[in-house]
């Protein structure tokens, strides 16, 4: 998930949502921790999932109240069924659903030895990788495989309107350590056959050459 402008709100899924706020906790985090973090393009985000409850919940409150005051329907189970819907909207009508300042499901950072990247899957039943890439002394990183992240930090409210803020900063704390802790992921290098001249002959072999490990400007890369 990212924004195509600055300032752009985007409405997600109860998943999506909580993800945008865990990466944002991460992110702050990094910065607290003092290391360098990618500028990105920021927006808002809003509780797609939280929005469409309570206009459902609403409507059927207003349907139920018609329905009892045209004459349609009198009876004391009515009465308190509309009772139990009034009160299941307060519930939800309750729970923020405020604009969120965020940068993305997506972070990178990085200080003097690794950068890091981390993105988390828009599906809450697929894995999610991340990237810990060693910084050489020129100032640029070597490619790495991805790492998947385990996933004990998932929490099952991370699929519900009102999961509450301390499980959210609860895991945004396991990834950092997590990310910041792991080894250094595993270099990524290519393998090409080439033509090599014979020393004994004016011929030529083949022969399996590993080429050098790919290396990127950090500052392109943010």
């Amino acid at each position: 998930m990212f924004f195509m402008h600055e300032g752009q709100t985007l409405y997600l899924s109860s998943w999506k949502y909580n993800s945008a706020l865990i990466v944002e906790r991460i992110q702050g985090k990094a910065k607290e921790a003092g290391y360098t973090v990618a500028e990105q393009t920021g927006g808002f985000v809003v509780n797609r999932s939280l929005l469409e409850a309570v206009n459902e919940k609403r409507e059927k409150v207003e349907r139920l109240e018609n329905r009892i005051e045209s004459g349609r329907v009198v009876t004391k189970e009515a009465e308190k069924h509309l009772e139990q819907l009034r009160n299941d909207l307060a519930e939800i009508s309750a729970i923020n659903n405020e604009p969120v300042p965020v940068h993305g499901s997506y972070v990178r950072f990085y200080d003097s030895q690794y950068m890091y990247y981390l993105g988390l899957d828009e599906n809450p039943f697929s894995p999610s990788y991340f990237n810990k890439a060693p910084i050489t002394e020129s100032g640029k990183y070597v490619v790495t495989f991805s790492e998947e992240l385990p996933t004990d930090w998932v929490n099952d409210c991370f699929l519900r309107m009102d999961c509450p803020d301390v499980d959210l900063e609860k895991a945004a704390g396991w990834i950092f350590d997590h990310l910041t802790r792991a080894e250094a992921g595993k270099v990524y290098t290519e393998k090409n056959r080439k033509r090599v001249p014979n020393t004994y002959n004016d011929g030529y072999h083949f022969e399996t050459v590993v080429e050098p490990p790919r290396l990127r400007d950090i500052e392109t890369s943010l």
